[in-house]
C-alpha cells in the first residue's frame, strides 16, 4: 500500500475504562509497511524496534518472501520438525523473540505493535483481538474473540472435527497436506482473545516485554493472520485487509498512525541481530 491511499480516520476510539494505560486523548503513532523480507530479518526488525523504542507506538505489518516457520521462543525445535516431518522440507525455520507455539507464514501479513505496557500485557491481548476482530467484521467476516471457558462454535464445515485437532491452516501449507501432529502449531491452541472464524483461529499473537527505560516498559507483540485463502480472494484483497487493520488498531488503542521508516539506528541493529543471532543455528535450535 502506498501512502497517499489512507482511509479517513475517526474519531470513534476505545471506551474500554480497564485499557487504563492508554493515554486518555489520541496519541501519535508511527506506521511502517515493510516490504517482503526473509524470516531472520522480519525478526531481527521486531527485536530491534523494541530495544530502540520511545513513548512512541510503532505498528508495523509486513510480509515473508518464502514460506517459513516461526517457533516460539520457548518451543523444542525437533518436536516442531518431528510433527511435520518430511513436510518440513523447503521451510525457511526462524525462532521468535516471542513466546507462543509455532506459526506457518505464507502469503498472508503479520503484524507487530511495539507499545508501552505494565507488567501485565493481558489487557494488551485483549485490545489487540478487538482491533482484529474491528477489521475483519468491517470486511463482512463474521468472526468474534474467543475467551477462556467458552466453547469455540462449529459450523457446517467443521462440525465434525475440533479446530483443536486441526488448526486453520491455508491450503498451500505443509500440514494441509498431510503431515502429522499439529498441537504445536499455534493454530491448533486457542488463547483468551484470539480471533475465531467458523469455529477456527484465525488470528493470535505472542509477546515479549522489555523493562526500557520508562515506567511501564516496552512490549513486542508479534501476531498473523491465517485466512482461508477462498475468503480472501472472494471477499477481499490484501490491501483492503491491511487498510482495516490499521484503522483497528487506531480505534482501538487511541492513536493516530502516521507512515513513517527506520531510523539509522533500527537499520543497524536489524543488520546485526540478523547476522549475530537470527540467522544462527544456536539460536534457532537453541532448544
Amino acid at each position: 500500500m502506498q501512502s497517499g491511499t489512507r482511509l479517513p480516520y475517526t474519531d470513534a476510539i476505545n471506551e474500554d475504562q480497564d485499557a487504563n494505560f492508554l493515554p486518555t486523548d489520541v496519541q501519535k503513532g508511527r506506521l511502517l509497511l515493510s516490504h517482503p523480507s526473509d524470516a531472520f530479518t522480519n525478526m531481527a526488525l521486531d527485536e530491534a524496534l523494541a530495544r530502540t523504542a520511545d513513548a512512541l507506538p510503532t505498528f508495523r505489518i509486513y510480509y515473508w518472501s518464502s514460506l517459513s516457520l516461526s517457533i516460539g521462543y520457548f518451543q523444542k525445535v525437533v518436536e516442531v520438525l518431528n510433527s511435520l516431518g518430511s513436510a518440513s522440507g523447503g521451510l525457511t525455520l526462524v525462532r521468535r523473540p516471542t513466546g507462543g507455539t509455532a506459526v506457518l507464514h505464507d502469503n498472508q501479513p503479520s503484524f507487530s505493535l511495539i507499545i508501552e505496557t505494565p507488567k501485565d500485557v493481558r489487557q494488551v491481548y485483549r485490545l489487540l483481538g478487538q482491533a482484529v476482530t474491528m477489521a475483519l467484521q468491517s470486511l463482512g467476516m463474521d468472526v468474534r474473540l474467543w475467551e477462556k471457558g467458552i466453547a469455540p462454535i462449529p459450523s457446517e464445515s467443521t462440525a465434525r472435527v475440533s479446530p483443536l485437532e486441526t488448526g486453520t491452516l491455508v491450503s498451500s501449507s505443509p500440514l494441509s497436506r498431510g503431515a502429522g501432529d499439529v498441537s504445536h502449531f499455534c493454530t491448533s491452541n486457542l488463547s483468551p482473545y484470539d480471533v475465531l472464524f467458523q469455529g477456527k483461529k484465525v488470528a493470535g499473537y505472542s509477546a515479549r516485554r522489555w523493562q526500557g527505560h520508562s515506567r511501564q516498559g516496552i512490549s513486542l507483540f508479534q501476531g498473523y493472520l491465517h485466512l482461508p485463502e477462498a475468503i480472501v480472494r472472494k471477499r477481499f484483497n490484501v490491501s483492503l485487509m491491511v487498510e482495516a487493520m490499521i484503522i483497528g488498531i487506531e480505534k482501538t488503542f487511541r492513536i493516530r498512525l502516521e507512515e513513517g521508516h527506520l531510523i539509522e539506528e533500527e537499520t543497524f541493529l536489524t543488520q546485526e541481530l540478523r547476522e549475530k543471532k537470527y540467522i544462527q543455528r544456536d539460536w534457532n535450535y537453541k532448544r
